[in-house]
């Protein structure tokens, strides 16, 4: 039985016992012959997988597949991940379209063939970003999450920008801001990682565009919409910007790409325990967090 909160891995592992010769295939690989499958929540700190390492045991873990939503910002979307080929819904200017995000859901299931319950994990943008478009992606993927009981895989909507303007650029930082209106901004700094794809150097704040500032050393490219919602910001820091691209929004299917990682890490929570990241609500964090930039 997993404890709630305990890293976990879900999906199909099968296990074929080999004839204990040193002739036999060491590869992980799909066994052929009589096979066991156990389908559960497994962790892979977990005595099993340590027994299948010491005695003469092929494990073989299907492909990575998720289902990824994000609806924080201006560009609603869903992507589907599997067997390394990505699909994405999206319609530009759409606010939190609920029942349009579940019609993509089953539109893209279906022209997969395949199902939730083939899926190892749902992944969703945690925010900060739109509360309504937030909730819209938790609520979703805390229902698909119960209906099949599979794990939900949190990813910062800051981090999703952040990977994505990584992914298609030469940049190895990027300064990502969203609006959140009412004089402030989403802001958090992340760098290329090589197991993650991003790591954040400080926590994600709510911040006045006049309290934030950039970590100490570095160019950074910045992208998201606060940029050009405030403009004076890029002035102030143009010459730690090795470019400003306000138009870049995040996706689900950058959101499915870090769920990845961070899915074969135990990086999941059971969908009781999902919770949003609307950053607004938790001043104590807030102050704590936005401290971490002014050293710049």
């Amino acid at each position: 039985m997993v404890r709630r909160g305990s890293p976990v891995v879900q999906g199909t592992v099968i296990i074929q016992i080999r004839p204990n010769r040193s002739d036999a295939p060491k590869k992980l690989v799909p066994p052929a012959g009589p096979t066991i499958r156990l389908v559960s929540l497994v962790r892979r700190s977990s005595p099993f997988w340590r027994r299948c390492a010491a005695e003469d045991v092929t494990i073989y873990s299907p492909p990575f597949s998720c289902l990824a939503i994000d609806t924080a910002c201006e560009l609603p979307s869903v992507a589907l991940l599997r067997a390394g080929v990505m699909t994405v819904r999206e319609v530009p200017g759409l606010r939190a379209p609920s029942r349009s995000v579940f019609e993509w859901v089953r539109e893209l299931l279906d022209e997969a063939n395949t199902s939730l319950g083939e899926l190892d994990c749902i992944a969703f943008g945690a925010g900060p970003g739109s509360f309504t478009g937030v909730r819209v992606a938790v609520a979703l993927a805390q229902a698909l999450g119960y209906a099949r009981g599979l794990p939900l895989c949190p990813v910062s909507t800051l981090a999703a920008l952040a990977a994505g303007a990584i992914q298609t650029t030469s940049a190895d930082a990027a300064a990502c801001c969203l609006d959140a209106r009412i004089g402030e901004v989403y802001f958090g700094v992340y760098e290329k990682d090589s197991q993650y794809g991003v790591r954040a150097t400080a926590a994600d704040a709510l911040l006045r565009p006049d309290a934030v500032n950039l970590p100490v050393h570095g160019t950074f490219l910045a992208v998201g919409p606060g940029w050009s919602a405030y403009p004076e910001l890029a002035d102030r820091l143009r010459t730690r910007l090795s470019a400003v691209d306000p138009g870049h929004l995040p996706s689900a299917a950058d959101v499915a790409r870090l769920a990845q990682s961070r899915f074969l890490a135990g990086k999941v929570v059971l969908p009781a325990d999902a919770r949003p990241n609307y950053l607004r609500n938790r001043v104590a964090s807030q102050t704590e967090a936005g401290n971490q930039f002014r050293s710049g």
